[in-house]
């Protein structure tokens, strides 16, 4: 039964990590630009991330229930299925209806990220620079700019000794908060 559970979640993420990069980064690029009403777009592209799984879940439940669920009747009227498919029932149609679904559902949310990463590449260029202009004394630089530093010792020459060792030393409070959270979680 584990690994059953473990070859579904491995085939389910093979299934949906693509499309939601690809629909994303088509999103972002496409509200990005500057066009009349790409806010409106920007809006309902990012709307099913701020209604809630749980709550979209409910209602796609209730939608696909046979013979009442508006997705079997538009499906019937095109010809494309019957009334009474049994969508959560069987295998292969609920892997693809929630694969879709949360494809829909995380589409929205990847295009925030990347549009805020292709606009943040710009703002934390000039922060490095700012940083390293203005500050004047090592104690004051936050731990990006210290490894910079560590790792630019001389010029022409990165100290990728230095730069491994912060960056495994900056990554220790994330495992440690992670795997307590995962304790505390498997525990109740």
């Amino acid at each position: 039964m584990f690994i059953h559970s473990v070859l579904f979640t491995l085939l389910y993420t093979a299934i949906v990590t693509g499309p939601i990069l690809v629909l994303g980064y088509a999103m972002a690029a496409f509200v990005r630009a500057n066009r009349p009403g790409s806010v409106v777009f920007r809006i309902a592209f990012f709307l099913p991330f701020i209604v809630g799984l749980a709550t979209e879940s409910f209602m796609l439940l209730l939608e696909l229930q046979p013979d009442s669920g508006v997705v079997d009747n538009v499906l019937a009227k095109l010809g494309l299925a019957s009334l009474t498919t049994a969508w959560t029932v069987h295998y292969d149609l609920a892997l693809g209806v929630i694969c879709v679904f949360v494809v829909w559902f995380a589409s929205g949310l990847t295009m925030m990220i990347l549009m805020d990463r292709m606009q943040g590449i710009l703002f934390s260029w000039t922060e490095f620079v700012g940083a390293l202009t203005f500050l004047t004394s090592n104690s004051l630089y936050t731990l990006p700019l210290a490894l910079l530093n560590m790792a630019y010792s001389s010029v022409g020459q990165v100290n990728s000794g230095y730069l491994e060792a912060g960056a495994v030393i900056a990554m220790i409070p994330c495992v440690v908060l992670y795997i307590a959270r995962s304790a505390t979680t498997s525990a109740a």
